[in-house]
């Protein structure tokens, strides 16, 4: 049926066209009167008009349903991968799945991310792993893990968790791991991790949501 329909929009385009280059060559059609030229164009537009609006129509009608089966497509393989994972994926993950570019892929799981208040974890290779709690059985804190320095969720501070700095700040540019310490980049600014928190930070590209709260 899609075949039928693409085969119809570009028979309708092409005639269309055809009809509407009629039209336009009337005025310079020697061998017709003057007033024969003017009720010919007229005709060939009546007739090419509506064929362009009917073949316009049909395309636009199967583009978006080629919009819609891809946003189907990759909703299916999104949850799909949530429930293979555990309510977890990694970008590369769903990017291999879902046939999508590194860049495609981020920008639908960043979106999915805000839609679902997801965090993010960093796997030891610095890659970065979507986790998706409200999808989960699991208890969305790590057993042994103190709670979350209280802030704003949007903004972070000193002591601020890894999963805080990444809600807040989105996918880091880059990841550097060290043997005691993790530093997170954004551009030329820099936030510095030991032992899963926030120990210090460098705001050169003064794009950093922190706030350091005032010692009591």
């Amino acid at each position: 049926m899609k075949r039928i329909k693409k085969v119809a929009a570009g028979t309708l385009l092409t005639l269309s066209g055809f009809f509407l280059l009629l039209a336009v060559y009337q005025p310079f059609n020697d061998y017709a009167k003057p007033d024969e030229k003017l009720s010919n164009a007229l005709a060939y537009l009546v007739a090419g008009l509506p064929l362009a609006g009917a073949g316009g129509w049909i395309a636009w009608r199967l583009q978006q349903q080629a919009k819609k089966q891809k946003r189907d497509r990759l909703q299916s393989t999104f949850y799909r991968l949530l429930k293979k994972g555990n309510a977890q994926l990694t970008l590369l993950g769903f990017a291999m799945e879902a046939d999508l570019s590194a860049e495609a892929a981020k920008q639908y799981l960043d979106q999915k991310a805000r839609e679902f208040n997801a965090t993010f974890d960093v796997c030891d290779g610095g890659g970065v792993v979507y986790v998706f709690h409200e999808l989960s059985s699991l208890p969305p804190s790590k057993p042994g893990v103190s709670p979350s320095v209280s802030i704003s969720s949007d903004y972070w501070t000193l002591g601020s968790t890894k999963d805080d700095v990444l809600r807040v700040q989105g996918t880091p540019t880059h990841i550097k791991l060290w043997s005691d310490h993790e530093d997170f980049h954004y551009g030329r600014s820099k936030v510095v991790f030991k032992k899963g928190r926030v120990a210090a930070y460098d705001n050169d590209d003064k794009n950093l949501k922190v706030v350091v709260k005032p010692s009591s």
